[in-house]
This record gives C-alpha cells, structure tokens and sequence, in this order.
C-alpha cells in the first residue's frame, strides 16, 4: 500500500490494474475507491463522513449502484475499460469478465474509455443495469505499427508503411498469405496461385531486377525468410512453393508492408523489392480464449473455354482439308499465269503443292474405321467436353483450434490448424498440418523472455502445369485435344478414332490421374529471445532462430502412358533441404526530455548461416508399374545421381535514430552494412544509408486556424537498398566432375565449370519518396498520398564472353532500371451508428523503364518458343521484361502477295507480318515491342457493413494493363488441324473469297464421297486469324512470336463477399461460449476482362522478370464459396 499524508490523515491506495493512458485518469481511478476525490484542475480533498459533506454546502447524497458488463466489437468482454463519473472524481474500472459496479446519481454521466476504442458517455437513468459494447476508435493515428527492428506509433511514421489487420481478412476464402493481401494495399499486386498448395506472389512498386526475382523480403515475428525451391521433377512442370506457405492466415495479428526505402533500408541488401513484416496473435494478460473456427469450401473453375464441340471439330478438320485442295488449285493456276506472261520460262518441277505434271499428288488422306474418308458430322460422333472430364468441384475443409491468455507473469497462444484441399483439377489436392506457439513470460521485472515456434508438414499430388508443353501440359491437353475422342481414347488403346496422332497418345484423363507428382514440404521457424533491462530506457534483447525446409518431390510416368511405354516407366526422385542460423544482438534507447525531445535509438548486429542440399536421380526401364517409385532400384537405367551442397554467410551490422522535435517535426536516419560470402573478396560488403522527415503539420497554429484538417503530415524520405542475385560460388573459378574414356574404361576427373569474376557486386536501388497523410471530420475520412522514383543500378545481367574464353556466358553487373509512380489509399467512416458504413479505397499507378544493357543494348529473356522464338526482352527505353515479336499485318489472301513479301515460305491463308526495313527479308530486324507485362495501374475497393449482429463486406479490385503473351493460345488459335481451336478462332478464319471448293473421296467399298456444296459452318474471306491448316510441320509462319498471341490483361473482379451473424452473448453464454458466428463468404465471384484465357491473373513464373506475364496453360484460379463457424469460449 502507497500511503498519502494529508491534514485529513493516512488516505489508503489499494493496487490497481488499468489500461488507461494519463496521469489524470490514473489518479481519478486512484481516489475512486476512497473516501476523498481528487478535482483534475487544482487538488482539492473533501472528506466525506456518514454520507455528510465537510463543506460549506452540505447535502444528503443519494446514489444508487450501477452494475453491468462491457462487451467490445466482436462480443468479446473487456477487461480494464476505465469508467469515470463525468465531472467528478469517482470512478472504477471493469473486471477480468467485463463487469462493473459503481455508485451513481440519476442524471449522471459515466464515461467509458480504453486504449484503442471510441470513448462512450451514458447518462444514468432508472435502470441499474447498463450493458455496453464499445467500438473501435475511428482515429488510428495512436495504432501501434510494426517496423524492422522495432514499433512505432502510426502518427509517427516517416516512412511508406501499410498496415492490415488480421481480423479484418479472416472470413476470406483464401488459403494463402500472399491472396490476403490481393487488392487491399496500394502499390501491392498480388497474384493467388492456383494449385493447391502453390501459395501467391506479390510484386511492390514494379520490378527492379533481371536475375533477382520480384517477391518482396518476408520477415516472421522479426525472422527473416529465405525463398522456399522446389525440388526438381521431371523437368517440365510443377509449381513453385511460396517463402511463407507454411503460415496458417488465421494465426496473423497484422501484416506491415514497407514500401519506401527509408522503411526497407533497415534490411539492406534484401530489402530491394519491399518487405512484408507479419506478427502472429500474441496471449492477452487479461483474458483467456479458447477458440475452433471450421470452413467448408467449394470451388469451381471460375471460367471455360470456348471451344469447338466434336460436329464443329469435325467440320473444322474437313475444312482444313479441303482448304489444302484449294491451295493446290490456286497455286498451279497462278504458276501456269506466270508462265503465260513470260515472268517465268517453265512450271516449278516440284512444290509443297504436288508437281506440274500431276498437281494432285501427296494428296493426304487418313482413316477413319478403316475407311478413306473425312470425319462423319454424325449424331453418333463422340463428342467429348475434356474441360468437364477433367475440371471438378473441389471442397476443402479448415480446422482451427487455439488456446491463448497469460497473467503479469507473460503471456501464451498456441494454436493448430489442418487443412484438407481438394484441387479444381482431378488428381491435385493439398493436405496441410500447422502448429505454432508463442510465449512470452517475465522472468524477473527486468528480465523477459520470448519463445515462437512454427512447425508445418504438408503434401501434394501436383499435376503438369505452367510448362507451355502441349503433350504434356494437362491444360494444354484439356484445351487442345480432339473432342472426337472418346473418354477411353489414346493410350488404353480401344480403337476409337485419335485425329491428334496417328500414334499412342495420352488423353487428358490420363495425364491428369496416372502421371504421379508427389510433394511433401516441411518447415520449422523457431525462435528464442531475451530482454533485459539495462537502465531507463535502455534495453538489450538477444535472439536465436533456426528455419528449417525440407522438400521432397517424387515422380512417375507409367507405362500406360506415351512418355511411359517409351521408357519402360519413368521415374524421379528429388530432395531440397535447407538450414538456417540467425544470431542477433539489438540495443534500444528510448528517451523524451524536457517535454521537447524524443529520441530512439536501435543498433543491431546479426550473423546468419545457410546451409542448402540438393539430390535428384532419375530412374527408367521398369519391370512393371506396381511400386513405381517407391522401388527405385527395380528400375534397370539409372542417371548418373546429383547432388548439390552450397554454405553461405550474410553479416550485418545496423542502427536506426528517431527524433521528435515538439511532437511535430520527426526525423529518421538509418545505415545497414551488408557482408555476403556470395561476392568476390573485394566486393563482399555494401552499405545502404536511408534519411527521412515528417512534419505534422496539424499541429502549427495556421492550420489548426484552418479548421479543416484533423491530421496533416507530409513526408520526405531517401534510401538505398540492394539485392544479392546471383547463386553461391559464381564470383569463384569453379570445377565439376566430367566422365571420360581411358584405356578402354571409363575414369572421372575435373573441368572448369566457371572463370573466377572478382567484379561481382550487390545490385542497389536509390529510392525517393514524398508522402502528405491527410484526416478530415475528426478523422472520419483519410486519406493518404505518396509519389516515389526509385533507380536499380549494377543489375546483374548474364552476358555473352569473348570466344576465347572458352566460356559463352558470365554474369556481370551491367544495367541499371528504373520504377516511378504514384500511389493513393482513401478511407472514409460513411455511417457510425447502429448502421455502420466503412470504405476504403486504393490505387497505384507504375511506370517501368530500362535505363542501362551495356554494349548490345538489349538481351531476350530465357525463354523460348517450340518454334525458336523468345518473345521477352530487356532493352533500353523500354519496360522491363517487354513483349518483342512481328507485327501482323493481314491475311495472305493471293499468291501475289505472298512472292512479293518478306515470307516467300508462306501460303495463301497464312499471316503477313510487317517488314519494318522493307528489304524482302522476315528476321529479327523486323520484330518490334508489342506488349509490356507490367500494369499500367492497379486499385481496389472494399466496403464493409455492420447492422446489430449481421456484417457484411465486399472487395473489388482491378488493373489497367498488363499484357499477356498466350503460349498457350499459339496452339489454340492457330487452327492447326490435329488440335482443337476456340470458337472464335474457327469462326473468324481466313476461307478464299470464292469459297473452297470441293473435294470427293474413294472409299474402300468403291463409293465416293463428296464435300460439294458442303456447308463447314466456318471461315470468313475478311478474317483475322490464319486458315484451318493441315499439315503441323508447314506451319512456320504460325510459330512466330507476334502480336496475334498479345492479349489483354485488364479485369475488374468482384474479389471477395462476406456475409456475417453474430450470436446474442445472453442466448450462448449458458452453454459457455462467450461468442459464435457463422459466416458465408465467396471469392472471385465474378471477372470482367477482354482477356480470353482462363483467368487474366497468369500463375506462372509471376516473380521471374525473365518469364513474366506468359501463359503457359496454368493451373486456373478458381472460384471458391466458403460456410464458416467461429466459437470463442
């Protein structure tokens, strides 16, 4: 007990807990609970005895008590609210289950206020009961925000920081981090993966790199997370794992996402692309919860294709055919004018097209049951639909179950998650087992210590995907392959027709239920830190952490398959293990003085370790298919194994200053120095410096004049951050084991792989970044402003070597690349009573430009086209990663115009490209910029309700740009007769504009049939894709990188609905549940966009600059409808 001497004697203070946050308050709550009040505005004591004032005016007082409970916006009760007596000195506070008592008049006012909430006034009535459900105060300008290495109050930010809270996405039907970002933030854009399991991408503020990828740093309770690889399959598919797919969404407290270099500086060398800081739920002192949330889910693929039915597709091959009978005419009729006009002394003596003496030769012919004749349009044709063979609905269940709370001694939350996902697609689905525990417990009042602990096992059967392989990619084939197959076409060999290959083929049932892709993933993030009190104001906290991933990958191709019945069966097995130690050491000092002053300080050192392994073999030539590849050694070809070890080292050495001057003018300086084992000895360390200032401008007596502003700060920041994009040992001279002939036997020894590269350097963005934060009507609305230019310089880019080198390529830093935008985040409180009305809005424009390629200029990205084209390139003046091909003029309708073009291996029928320098020859010279990859602008909207028990909300997002190249459409839409077109690419192709004529066939029996008069239901003389074509192998022209395969990637997307009821506390309690809703939710209801393919958010290859915006035939994003239950006792 603290005792007070007065002249009205010992006056006794009992031990009180509360939240409140002045002294005023803490001394109100203090004299509550005796005899005496305390006047806020000059001491003055009043002893009260037997109810009688000792004052010049007595009066009887007559109170009545006042009980109730304190309930906050999600039903929860409120322990530590502080109730206060308007214009007394009395007051109380609530107990550990929300309750109160206080003595009162009738009359009276009662005050409830805490940390965070809207303050409550109450006048006191008849009734002696007054329940109260407190709310969220609009103002969050006192929020408390996760930086790197530290926590700031929201209004005292210098830098570009977004904050979101965990609660805010929990109904989404969403099973990754990255998809609960999708639309929220402005400058974010993310992509959701697919595939069960994939995990999503994000992309802040553009792209910064060739080599380095475009995820942003990831960092996990203060833990930073490296990029989980995959392990390797057969080479041709499967996806990528997230960084931080092993994290339950339900157990995130807020995620901060840093966005200007003053705030990613403090990360130095990873902090080049953004960071994403994520806080798991913490233990409350005051409360302990146990909570179970369960959702079912179901999903569809969101969007079909187009495509031709089996009568169209059989219409459409007919049409092919007889378009070739066409060209044979035509050519030998436009030979023989030649030849009447003198331009040529004799007929060609052979051709594509037959020869001059029998023009109908290598006329091609195939059969159908035996018979030489086209495809029947028959009622009995089979006429499969593969995209509702293989396309499912899918359902998904989601378990949580957690336990949190805590005392004065520290707190706990352990929780529990399983997830059970079926894929759209059959054969792909995920099952997830997540547990995660934090503790934080002191150890004596100035020692504290902090336990977190993160382990998931998950599994996959992962399907062939996002490899732009028509044989063997299942979408390719879903899309493509002849809906005149039967459902038993192909490889069980039945006999029913196979237009696609004459030969053993795989239907897309097959690729899809008998090729085996499976993955089991394991993570372990464990943590373990101390914090010790030095002195005032002083702390030092150590930490330790490991992060372990484990991924194993196992694959089989049996012999029932095409790839599988020419190797006997077909066997992986691949496994990618990583390690990783991190030490840390960080002072902090915090001070304010003289009411002027407030300064902290935070300087840190850390080292960390990474240890990665990676095995892979490849087995053939099975005795049979029983085991597959849990028998590896049955099979009798083995690959030579590989393994692979790397160890590398990243030290670093950080501090941060953060002053106020007059609670209005902020400054922060921070400096990170970076020592990675990745570069040569000379370049090893990197120094990235960042500076920023705010001024509240608010507070300056001419603008509270104004009267118009509730907040105004402007910012002002720079900073340099870098990457490390290059892999371990590529700055060293490096040798590799090479087999060789020796006597007869073969003997193993030593080659150069790689030349030592002692000029190898870090990649570093300089940033600029001005910001104004705007409130308005007691910060009802807010509204947010940032405009930035940021240069990445030293890009490391892969350039060619001088021949004699004896080495073609090295990597280099050459480039230099720039991002510079604009970003806008508006929120507004549109209705606060018992109908509740908040929006919120974003929107981010970018505009990215090469600067820098050296000597050449430019450089095409790694991939490549089955017909040899690289449809990516990296140029000066132009977008990172931008779309580079021929420019599509018309339709060869002539054989004149195809002598007198470019392409004189065209036909009539085929595209016309431009040839830019007109010299009669199609090459690279010819091809042009005809897409960019990168949004113009992306935005999003979300408006959330509440009305009593019921809430609702919805989210709207959408980009402006953003191009994609089709892969997947260069089969699709190029009416190739073995594969399947779409709808609008049959309709709209190019037929002679005097029809085709027709053609008759010999039958085996001696009868004819005729196509004469024949209505194929397709083509069009003014058309704008290529004729129905033939023969696959003449199709050169249609294998060029053009603008025909460019589509549109702009979409407005109806991104997430969720409709809320919240049981009455009173109706539940009896059973001892302190809070339940049910939920319903949908995602990706609906998709407006120009694009034609499934889904204009393309899954593949999102962080690969390299790689970006193509269209493989990816795993479809899906449209998903969630029913949910949350149970709090």
């Amino acid at each position: 007990m603290k005792q007070l001497k007065s002249k009205f004697n010992t006056i006794h203070f009992p031990s009180i807990k509360t939240r409140v946050e002045t002294l005023k308050q803490v001394l109100i709550l203090l004299f509550s609970t005796t005899l005496f009040a305390f006047s806020p505005s000059k001491v003055v004591f009043e002893k009260c005895i037997d109810g009688i004032e000792e004052s010049s005016t007595l009066r009887a007082i007559q109170q009545i008590q006042i009980s109730g409970n304190v309930k906050g916006p999600e039903g929860m009760p409120m322990p530590g609210v502080s109730i206060l007596l308007k214009g007394s000195l009395k007051g109380t506070q609530t107990d550990f289950d929300g309750n109160f008592t206080i003595a009162a008049n009738k009359g009276d006012v009662l005050v409830f206020s805490y940390l965070g909430m809207k303050t409550l006034e109450k006048v006191v009535a008849d009734s002696t009961t007054l329940n109260i459900v407190m709310t969220e105060d609009v103002s969050s300008l006192d929020e408390v925000v996760v930086v790197g290495y530290g926590t700031v109050k929201k209004s005292d930010l210098t830098g570009s920081v977004s904050s979101l809270k965990g609660n805010k996405v929990q109904d989404q039907a969403t099973f990754s981090v990255e998809g609960i970002l999708a639309g929220r933030v402005a400058g974010v854009k993310v992509i959701d993966g697919g595939q069960p399991g994939a995990g999503g991408s994000i992309q802040i503020r553009g792209s910064n790199s060739m080599l380095g990828g475009t995820e942003p740093l990831y960092v996990v309770d203060g833990i930073p997370i490296e990029p989980n690889v995959d392990a390797q399959g057969q080479g041709i598919g499967g996806s990528q794992n997230s960084a931080i797919n092993f994290i339950d969404p339900s157990s995130i407290k807020s995620m901060e996402i840093l966005k200007d270099a003053s705030a990613t500086a403090i990360y130095g060398a990873r902090g080049a692309n953004g960071v994403v800081l994520i806080t798991t739920k913490q233990g409350n002192k005051y409360k302990r919860e146990l909570t179970f949330r369960y959702s079912i889910n179901a999903s569809q693929v969101s969007n079909k294709l187009d495509l031709l039915d089996g009568p169209e597709f059989a219409n459409f091959v007919n049409l092919s055919t007889a378009n070739l009978s066409y060209l044979k005419q035509s050519y030998w009729g436009y030979q023989q004018q030649l030849l009447d006009a003198g331009t040529i002394t004799q007929l060609p003596s052979s051709s594509p097209w037959g020869t001059a003496n029998n023009p109908n030769e290598n006329s091609y012919r195939w059969e159908f049951d035996g018979v030489n004749k086209p495809l029947p349009n028959a009622s009995d044709l089979p006429n499969t639909d593969w995209q509702d063979e293989v396309f499912q609905t899918a359902f998904t269940n989601n378990y949580n179950l957690g336990y949190s709370g805590g005392s004065d001694k520290g707190t706990f939350s352990v929780g529990m998650n399983y997830l059970d996902q079926e894929g759209v697609l059959m054969g792909s689905d995920y099952q997830r087992i997540n547990m995660n525990m934090n503790l934080n417990q002191t150890i004596t009042p100035k020692l504290k210590a902090t336990t977190r602990i993160n382990f998931t096992k998950g599994n996959a059967n992962a399907l062939m995907t996002n490899n732009g392989n028509t044989d063997q990619n299942l979408m390719s084939k879903i899309a493509n392959f002849a809906p005149t197959n039967g459902l038993n076409a192909g490889s069980d060999g039945l006999g029913e027709f196979d237009f696609n290959d004459p030969n053993f083929l795989d239907t897309p049932i097959d690729i899809a239920t008998k090729y085996l892709d499976e993955k089991e993933q394991i993570n372990m993030l464990g943590s373990i830190g101390l914090n010790y009190k030095l002195a005032k104001g002083l702390t030092f906290d150590a930490t330790g952490a490991i992060t372990y991933n484990l991924n194993n990958r196992d694959t089989y191709w049996p012999q029932s398959t095409f790839r599988g019945a020419t190797t006997n069966g077909n066997a992986t097995s691949a496994k990618n293990q990583f390690f990783k130690t991190l030490t840390q050491f960080q002072l902090s000092y915090y001070k304010k003085f003289n009411k002027k002053h407030e300064i902290t300080v935070v300087a840190v050192s850390s080292q960390e370790n990474f240890n990665y392994r990676q095995d892979y073999v490849n087995v053939s030539n099975f005795p049979n298919d029983i085991l597959g590849f849990h028998n590896l050694q049955a099979g009798l070809n083995f690959s030579v194994p590989t393994n692979n070890f790397t160890e590398t080292k990243l030290r670093s050495y950080l501090g941060r200053v953060n002053y106020t001057l007059f609670d209005k003018y902020l400054f922060t300086a921070s400096f990170r120095a970076d020592g990675s084992s990745r570069f040569a000895e000379s370049n090893k360390w990197a120094y990235f410096p960042s500076g920023a200032f705010a001024w509240k401008m608010s507070k300056e007596p001419f603008i509270e004049a104004l009267h118009v502003f509730s907040d105004l700060k402007l910012r002002l920041s720079y900073g340099k951050t870098g990457g490390e994009a290059i892999q371990p040992y590529q700055s060293l001279a490096t040798l590799v084991t090479k087999n060789y002939s020796f006597n007869g036997n073969i003997a193993s020894g030593y080659i150069e792989n790689n030349l030592e590269n002692p000029n190898l350097k870090w990649e570093t963005t300089d940033q600029f970044d001005m910001g104004l934060d705007m409130a308005f009507a007691n910060n009802r609305i807010k509204l947010t402003f940032d405009a930035y230019y940021k240069k990445t310089k030293d890009l490391l880019m892969i350039v060619e070597n001088p021949p004699s080198s004896g080495f073609a390529t090295k990597i280099a830093n050459i480039g230099a690349v720039e991002n510079k935008g604009v970003e806008v985040e508006l929120s507004a409180v549109i209705l606060n009573g018992d109908l509740k009305w908040n929006v919120a809005g974003n929107l981010a424009f970018n505009r990215n430009k090469v600067l820098e390629m050296g000597v050449n200029n430019f450089q095409y990205g790694s991939y490549t086209t089955n017909g040899g084209g690289q449809p990516i390139i990296f140029k000066e003046g132009q977008p990172l990663g931008a779309f580079i091909g021929f420019k599509k003029v018309k339709i060869f309708e002539t054989w004149e115009e195809v002598q007198n073009s470019a392409q004189p291996g065209a036909s009539v029928g085929d595209m016309m490209f431009k040839d830019i320098d007109n010299n009669k020859v199609l090459n690279n010279n010819d091809t042009m910029i005809i897409g960019d990859p990168n949004p113009d602008a992306i935005w999003g909207i979300t408006n959330e309700f509440s009305y009593k028990s019921f809430d609702l909300s919805f989210l709207i997002d959408g980009q402006l740009g953003g191009d994609i190249y089709s892969i997947a459409d260069m089969d699709l839409g190029s009416n190739y007769r073995r594969w399947n077109s779409s709808t609008s690419s049959a309709i709209n192709s190019w037929v002679p504009a005097a029809g085709v004529p027709g053609a008759s066939w010999e039958s085996q029996d001696g009868s004819t049939f005729s196509t004469e008069g024949y209505n194929y239901g397709f083509g069009n003389s003014d058309a704008y894709t290529a004729r129905p074509m033939y023969n696959v192998l003449a199709s050169a022209e249609r294998k060029r990188v053009s603008d025909e395969y460019i589509k549109d990637g702009s979409f407005i997307k109806l991104r997430n609905v969720s409709l809320g009821y919240n049981f009455n506390s009173k109706k539940i309690k009896s059973f001892g549940i302190q809070r339940m809703r049910f939920y319903l939710s949908a995602t990706n209801l609906v998709t407006i966009t120009k694009f034609d393919g499934y889904d204009p958010e393309v899954t593949a290859f999102t962080g690969n600059a390299s790689r970006r915006g193509l269209d493989f035939g990816t795993y479809p994003i899906s449209r998903t409808v969630t029913l949910g239950l949350d149970l709090t006792f």
